[in-house]
């Protein structure tokens, strides 16, 4: 199984809006012709899309050259881990989730079952953004999408077009000058964290709302807001002591040591046949 590091931004475009010139971007000596590939991708989740509630995905894709299993987690800023599965040549419309994927997000599932929640089908237009060498600084994906919801609140979606960027060679800097060229052009940075996120709209559960904690703050409040960043802290290092992560068992250890210690400590303000047990 592979595992890589991604950075990428996602822009809305109108069907008729050009894309700009990338050449005058600073770095950008090149941009290759456009490359045109047809996606089909099926997405999984729990059914009460506990991954999506996270900011992970989880995909079955078909075409492109990276065809396969890919689980996208949540590393800190727009920077993701990608996880790939090479596709089994005999199955070409898988319904199971590889175990080593169900493994990884395990701590976020739960135990519910991973079940096919949309499909998207995606017509993609990618062009590679060369340095004076020749080296890859990133690629732009324009892409068309269709999607369609599976399951419960299912309804077909009209298509909408976004364009990706990522980051290949480039840094951060040059990250924000492709996008401040975008953005002139008439794009606007997309507030949906994903295709999926966007597919789904209003059927993710939203994260539970963080209270403004101020110095007349109930002790109740400040209670619940530390217990929760601890839980948050112990998910959030699970895949990554899974897979064996540097420093990943640590961390995850010292949350469960808060967590124990301000259970507690505060067993007063807690509702103790709940919190004893744990």
């Amino acid at each position: 199984m592979g595992r890589f590091s991604e950075i990428e931004r996602k822009f809305d475009a109108d069907a008729g809006t050009a894309l700009p010139d990338l050449c005058t971007v600073d770095r950008v000596a090149a941009v290759t012709e456009p490359i045109e590939t047809r996606l089909e991708a099926t997405y999984f989740d729990t059914r009460d899309l506990r991954l999506a509630a996270h900011r992970s995905t989880l995909r079955c894709r078909l075409g492109g050259a990276d065809e396969g299993w890919h689980l996208k987690l949540p590393a800190g800023g727009e920077q993701r881990t990608e996880l790939r599965l090479p596709l089994d040549a005999a199955d070409r419309a898988p319904r199971t989730v590889p175990e080593e994927l169900v493994k990884e997000v395990r701590g976020l599932i739960r135990g519910h079952e991973l079940i096919p929640v949309a499909v998207l089908h995606t017509t993609r237009l990618e062009r590679r953004l060369l340095d004076a060498d020749g080296n890859d600084l990133a690629h732009v994906a324009d892409d068309a999408v269709h999607a369609a919801r599976l399951g419960a609140g299912s309804a077909d979606l009209s298509g909408w077009r976004e364009v990706e960027v990522e980051l290949a060679g480039g840094d951060q800097e040059l990250l924000e000058a492709v996008s401040a060229a975008l953005e002139a052009a008439g794009l606007t940075r997309s507030p949906a964290a994903s295709k999926l996120a966007r597919t789904l709209g209003e059927l993710v559960p939203e994260q539970a709302v963080r209270p403004k904690l101020t110095p007349r703050s109930r002790a109740a409040q400040v209670v619940v807001a530390h217990l929760r960043e601890q839980v948050d802290e112990l998910i959030s290092h699970d895949p990554g002591a899974r897979a064996d992560k540097p420093d990943a068992v640590h961390k995850m250890r010292v949350a469960t040591r808060r967590l124990r210690s301000a259970l507690a400590t505060y067993r007063p303000l807690l509702d103790r046949a709940r919190t004893d047990p744990i």
